[in-house]
């Protein structure tokens, strides 16, 4: 091989390793990137706020939403007024027949098979809870029972896109501390639902689907809410809990909210990422518009602030929502602010409970994050 071929091979091959180095470098810190931003929580958190549209998706609060004194918009002043609009609200849901307090689950199967739950610390078994509701609908639960228990119930409440099995560090985290927990699904999802057909008074028989029922079935509300209700029923009726609390997130904080509001068993309510009151949703967040946190009647009879109030108080009650301030999805910013303190003075002037409002900053996704259960175990293990 002449001289100079030689050379241009050694050049090209050197060129080439160089280029495979470089591309591979690139590769690396690319994934780092990548990783740090969707992973990372401090990174994650600046990158959020470097990409967001306006100084309103996290930092401002926009002007329009001082336009509306929250305090105007309750309608609570003495205990006559919050059992009112309690009654109205149990009105719209389940009619005159009132709270549902003697439905107990259809079948109770104890102690289950559940992999995913394997090796959960202090699990002693898990009982399921399925709950038939009007028109075939279904709800299943699951009721985790502690080795060494320390006679408390909590009771955890899912929310869109997934089930409860995605929150196993939350029910671990419960049970390992002695917590007796029962999960529960939003309705369509997990082994919720079953809904099939429906004899609508005016219209006939209808293949229901979960999306048409707030527009068709009598009702409707029910069959978010019930499911809650009979699994206290069953609590009360086969155990001797010192208390019961409930912790919910997302959509299952929004359950958790009205829960709380028409069934006062529930002690401590613990509401992550559940929702603002519908003035705080107005314009800037349209992507918050999931069908039942809207539906008319339920609202015209008990608004949200009222449900928070309701909530909370009531000797030994208390609400603490936690709102994700860089959370992707849902409820972002301090705006829960604007309201904290309209509903802890109707709180004070009922003489019992308390309402507040944590700010999660630590992260920038839509979950209950380390500190914020970390800040909800702190506060059930409180006076």
């Amino acid at each position: 091989m002449k001289p100079l071929v030689i050379a241009s091979w050694l050049w090209r091959s050197r060129l080439l390793r160089y280029l495979v180095v470089a591309v591979s470098v690139i590769a690396v810190l690319s994934g780092v990137g990548y990783y740090l931003t969707h992973y990372y929580d401090p990174v994650r958190v600046v990158y959020k706020r470097l990409k967001a549209p306006n100084e309103y998706r996290f930092e401002e609060i926009h002007p329009y939403f001082y336009e509306t004194d929250p305090a105007a918009l309750i309608a609570i002043e003495t205990e006559q007024d919050a059992a009112r609009v309690r009654a109205a609200a149990v009105d719209v849901i389940w009619g005159g027949e009132g709270l549902p307090l003697g439905k107990l689950p259809e079948t109770v199967e104890e102690d289950i098979a559940d992999e995913r739950f394997a090796g959960l610390p202090n699990l002693a078994r898990i009982d399921r809870l399925r709950i038939r509701m009007d028109n075939g609908v279904h709800s299943s639960a699951y009721h985790f029972h502690p080795a060494k228990a320390n006679g408390r119930l909590v009771l955890y409440h899912h929310g869109y896109a997934g089930s409860f099995h995605d929150a196993r560090h939350v029910i671990a985290r419960l049970v390992g501390e002695g917590y007796a927990v029962i999960a529960l699904n939003f309705l369509g999802y997990g082994e919720n639902w079953g809904g099939g057909q429906f004899y609508l008074r005016r219209l006939g028989w209808y293949h229901m689907t979960v999306h048409r029922l707030l527009d068709l079935a009598d009702r409707p509300m029910m069959y978010f809410i019930e499911p809650v209700v009979v699994t206290l029923n069953h609590a009360e009726r086969r155990y001797d809990y010192e208390a019961v609390d409930m912790v919910g997130f997302s959509a299952g904080g929004w359950t958790s909210m009205l829960a709380a509001a028409v069934d006062p068993r529930i002690r401590r309510s613990y509401p992550v990422a559940g929702g603002y009151p519908i003035y705080l949703r107005s314009g800037y967040e349209r992507n918050q518009s999931a069908p039942p946190q809207y539906y008319g009647p339920l609202l015209q009879a008990m608004n949200y602030l009222e449900a928070f109030v309701l909530g909370a108080s009531g000797e030994g009650r208390r609400q603490l929502q936690v709102f994700n301030r860089f959370d992707r999805c849902c409820f972002r910013n301090t705006l829960a602010r604007l309201y904290e303190p309209a509903v802890s003075a109707a709180v004070e002037r009922l003489g019992a409970g308390s309402f507040e409002v944590l700010i999660d900053e630590t992260h920038a996704d839509h979950k209950i994050s380390d500190f914020a259960l970390d800040a909800i175990m702190r506060d059930l293990a409180g006076p």
